[in-house]
């Protein structure tokens, strides 16, 4: 009986087990900003900020940084756009892209950025634009008011050319003022509707013991030629004083002589 319930026992522990295995997810270490691939913000007003920091071999850092590029160049889909890169190769290697793209590519964005690498940082931030849009909006709704009222304006001014020079001042500074806004407003337009994406690449590399001598040894002939253009500039400030300083020099000397003098008679 005793052994029948030790069976038992055991056989339940295995299916608790296997069905613990089928129902756990993988866990996956890629950064993501929203909780679901292309779940935006519900909020139409805020524009957001994402920055993200990944640690990748020295091999990896520049074709990441070209697959991050081509990325935004070929997936048209997300409207992504490139608005800043930088790329340094030297010992200390790192990288940069910066770009507007659709909340919806956010997420697809980031994954490709850390792909077998170690993300470091990641930093979200949003800005509240309702003030400025609501304001935007409003000066633009009394500018198209005031346009129409000066078109009204001019139907009824019939022959009157002084006035109808005047109005059509006023309509050319107005439409100005208009195209402004309406500039404006697709700006903020795009900073609401397209995220902004910072990705820095880069790669850690230990220091080792020959490493600051080999940065003398490089910076070497730099510093020497910095140093001798600085002495030579030293010297073109210093020659037009020498005369003036030979002057003083001169008569510091006189003057000491004869005051030697004066106290040598004095004592005799």
């Amino acid at each position: 009986m005793k052994k029948s319930v030790w069976v038992v026992l055991g056989l339940s522990l295995l299916s608790l087990m296997g069905c613990g295995d089928e129902s756990q997810p993988y866990q996956s270490t890629t950064p993501q900003v929203y909780s679901e691939q292309g779940d935006a913000a519900d909020d139409s007003t805020l524009a957001y900020y994402h920055s993200v920091s990944v640690e990748l071999e020295r091999k990896d850092v520049e074709p990441r940084y070209q697959d991050l590029l081509d990325k935004c160049q070929q997936v048209t889909e997300y409207q992504c756009t490139l608005t800043s890169s930088y790329l340094n190769t030297d010992r200390y290697i790192q990288a940069n892209v910066e770009v507007r793209i659709l909340p919806a590519g956010v997420n697809d964005f980031l994954a490709l950025a850390s792909l077998e690498g170690e993300t470091k940082n990641l930093s979200t931030t949003s800005e509240d634009l309702t003030g400025a849009i609501v304001d935007n909006d409003q000066r633009l709704v009394m500018l198209m008011d005031y346009k129409k009222e000066l078109l009204d304006l001019k139907k009824i001014s019939g022959q009157d050319v002084s006035a109808l020079v005047q109005i059509a001042s006023e309509l050319a500074q107005v439409q100005s003022q208009i195209e402004t806004a309406q500039g404006e407003q697709a700006k903020l337009k795009q900073r609401v509707n397209l995220d902004v994406v910072s990705v820095s690449l880069y790669s850690y590399e230990p220091t080792s013991f020959m490493t600051p001598i080999k940065d003398a040894g490089n910076g070497f002939i730099t510093n020497l030629s910095e140093s001798i253009g600085q002495a030579i500039t030293a010297v073109a400030y210093l020659l037009p004083w020498l005369p003036i300083l030979a002057i003083f020099v001169y008569v510091l000397r006189k003057a000491w002589f004869f005051a030697r003098r004066g106290k040598q008679k004095e004592n005799s």
